[in-house]
């Protein structure tokens, strides 16, 4: 009778040897980082070096889930499909975790409000760009989240938002690359009338902008370039032929500001 028993038990561990390994706990994860991995991925410019960064890893860990679910045969394919679905998690989590603290670090070295047009023989020609970034809830331990609104001026007595170019929930414009000491916006299906002649050629009824930033000790330096819709590049401007960078205005020229109503 003890015989019988021993060889039931021992029939019962090599069953459940050949069950899959439980991890719930991993697998909510993998889908709480696959989603906000999708946010992200909505935020920055398809084609950018982030979001192939961001696909490639994506693309890793579903193949791994995957891998995991049909590991079915035996525990030790289990354990196998396992640990690759950890690696392949925490290569996603690395890359989401990486590309979060750079844009996020760069808007906080940078926070500011910065001021740019140009000038002829002491008169202001083409736009006037305003430009307010920065970082939201930021402490001690945790970046800030990112802000940045772009204002056009009206020939200097008043400033609009424009809402198509500034980073926000409606609004068609996404990170096209980001660095610790540069970051490139772009933004789609601009009005052109928001632009001057010195800049674009007003025959275009609808543009798309990339502004890159670089971040340097006495400001930022800049290009803007504008394209049509099918991107083909129609204009440029940019604050290199200054002898300095734009510093950040100061609390006495912010509070001169005047935002159209």
């Amino acid at each position: 009778m003890k015989k019988i028993l021993l060889f039931t038990s021992l029939f019962l561990f090599v069953i459940s040897c050949t069950k899959e390994v439980d991890s719930p706990a991993l697998l909510s994860q993998v889908s709480s980082l696959q989603s906000q991995v999708a946010t992200l991925q909505g935020q920055v410019a398809a084609g950018s070096t982030l979001q192939t960064q961001l696909n490639t890893k994506s693309a890793e860990l579903t193949a791994a889930v995957a891998n995991y679910n049909a590991s079915q045969a035996s525990l030790a394919d289990s354990q196998a499909a396992y640990a690759t679905l950890e690696e392949a998690y925490t290569d996603l989590s690395l890359a989401y975790g990486e590309i979060q603290d750079t844009v996020s670090l760069w808007f906080e070295n940078t926070q500011g409000v910065y001021q740019f047009y140009t000038t002829v023989n002491g008169v202001r020609t083409g736009a006037d760009y305003l430009w307010d970034l920065g970082v939201t809830g930021a402490d001690a331990t945790t970046y800030g989240t990112p802000y940045f609104n772009e204002y056009y001026g009206n020939g200097g007595t008043c400033y609009t938002l424009s809402e198509d170019s500034s980073l926000g929930p409606d609004a068609k414009v996404y990170i096209e690359q980001a660095s610790y000491d540069d970051l490139a916006i772009i933004a789609y299906d601009l009005d052109a009338s928001n632009f001057s002649t010195f800049d674009i050629n007003l025959n275009y009824d609808k543009i798309n902008q990339s502004l890159k930033i670089i971040r340097k000790n006495d400001g930022i330096r800049f290009y803007i370039f504008f394209y049509d819709t099918d991107f083909n590049l129609i204009g440029s401007i940019d604050n290199f032929s200054n002898s300095g960078s734009n510093p950040p205005l100061t609390a006495a020229q912010i509070s001169a500001i005047v935002v159209c109503s």
